[in-house]
């Protein structure tokens, strides 16, 4: 339904154009000596709209090209926290099955990834149950 009115809308912009193309009767005129630009004002309007728009489009590039190293940084770090999170997570479970050299293993992981919040109890524990003091 969206589509549809964005279509009617296109139409109906084109149409005024075409009416506006038949009416308009003004001229733009550039002098740079010796050269000399003359041309429709319509064409002179899109011409502005469509250089408007390049330089819009240009900028916005160019602040995303600026602003990508934050993005990628942000997104790192994300990833790292994700990650130890699940070794956190795949940690506990080890422990809870019983198999404490995987533990200790997934334990070491995830405090070097920041998630340190219960994992040198855990790693103490892990190491304990396998005798290894």
């Amino acid at each position: 339904m969206k589509l549809l009115f964005w279509l009617l809308a296109l139409a109906a912009a084109a149409v005024a154009v075409v009416i506006l193309g038949r009416v308009d009767a003004g001229y733009a005129l550039f002098v740079y000596p010796p050269w000399r630009v003359e041309m429709s004002m319509l064409l002179f309007i899109f011409a502005g709209l469509v250089a408007f728009l390049l330089l819009h489009a240009a900028l916005r590039l160019l602040s995303h090209a600026l602003s990508l190293p934050a993005y990628v940084r942000v997104f790192r770090a994300r990833r790292k926290r994700e990650r130890a999170h699940a070794a956190l997570a795949a940690a506990l479970q080890a422990y809870y099955e019983g198999r404490y050299a995987r533990a200790e293993k997934e334990a070491a992981e995830a405090f070097e990834g920041g998630q340190a919040s219960g994992v040198l109890l855990d790693a103490g524990r892990c190491a304990d149950r396998a005798q290894e003091r």
